[in-house]
């Protein structure tokens, strides 16, 4: 019998990062039965389900695929080469040599709870312990924000605050770049600029309705910037247009994730895009600042 421990998965320190490389790293051949849109679950629900193979039941795997640019996956020769954005996988037995050999490479693991479940936490790893010696090894492209610590509302809040400030104020570059440096780790916000542009990442992200409170924007609604309405940003809404907000000299964009959970607004400039409200449940995680250029105002800008 195949041990679960002697897979290529527990051998390195390199995380597959195409549906290939799990392939290989699981020692399976999937076949493209399982593919659905951007997605792969093996071996597909029947009456008569038999694991994938001596050491792994089952394998669940989203990856990167653009619905709007790009043919279907229909096939696993589409998929394999596919990035993954997260994958899920169900071994059979041998939780004690694995767990000892997560251990080994990445240290204690960290218990991390979401809902009813509690993860542990080995390096890029989340591990759920199963019935007898089963378990399941999930990982994240993107950590999820469950699973990251808490930040300090008040810190946060404060940093902020202040870089609402210093944009209002600043005349350069060089103020706002050393405005959005004074982010500490505990805020949860790393930001970083480049020789144009200062780029803000809110990581748990955050709310857009107490962000655009904190920050005063009045009659701030989500409007989509693509015929496809795959991506939404805050923009202020004004009686003919909408435009991007404006702290002094500074443009600051605030993309949503996903869809805005407000009703339509009825007095949008119309045209190819969306226009939403702002509700409870709408997040931010990024924020870009640039120049204002005069004149950029209008739907779509």
């Amino acid at each position: 019998m195949t041990r679960p421990v002697l897979l290529p998965l527990f051998a390195t320190d390199r995380v597959p990062r195409t549906v290939g490389e799990l392939e290989a790293a699981l020692q399976l051949v999937l076949d493209g039965s399982s593919v659905m849109m951007n997605s792969l679950h093996a071996p597909v629900p029947t009456e008569n389900m038999q694991p994938l193979s001596e050491a792994v039941e089952s394998v669940s795997v989203d990856f990167r695929w653009d619905m709007h640019h790009e043919r279907p996956c229909k096939t696993m020769a589409d998929v394999r080469p596919r990035a993954l954005q997260q994958f899920r996988v169900q071994l059979r037995s041998d939780w004690d040599a694995c767990e000892a050999r997560l251990r080994e490479r990445y240290g204690a693991p960290t218990p991390v709870t979401t809902g009813s479940l509690t993860y542990l936490r080995s390096g890029p790893f989340f591990v759920l312990p199963l019935a007898g010696r089963t378990f399941s090894l999930t990982f994240f492209e993107r950590t999820p924000d469950w699973a990251l610590p808490k930040p300090d509302e008040d810190d946060r809040t404060g940093f902020l605050r202040e870089l609402s400030r210093i944009l209002e104020h600043a005349e350069g570059y060089v103020e706002v770049l050393a405005g959005i440096t004074l982010a500490l780790p505990r805020c949860g916000i790393a930001a970083r600029g480049d020789s144009t542009s200062g780029h803000i990442e809110l990581s748990p992200a955050m709310s857009a309705v107490d962000l655009v409170r904190l920050w005063s924007w009045h009659d701030a609604i989500g409007q989509s910037v693509d015929v496809h309405m795959s991506s939404w940003h805050v923009r202020i809404l004004s009686r003919s247009s909408t435009y991007t907000p404006v702290l002094g000299k500074w443009e600051v964009d605030v993309r949503l994730e996903g869809l805005p959970s407000g009703d339509p607004v009825q007095s949008s400039p119309g045209g190819p895009f969306g226009y939403r409200h702002l509700g409870i449940k709408d997040l931010v995680r990024y924020v870009s600042i640039r120049p204002h250029i005069r004149g950029r105002h209008g739907a779509g800008g």
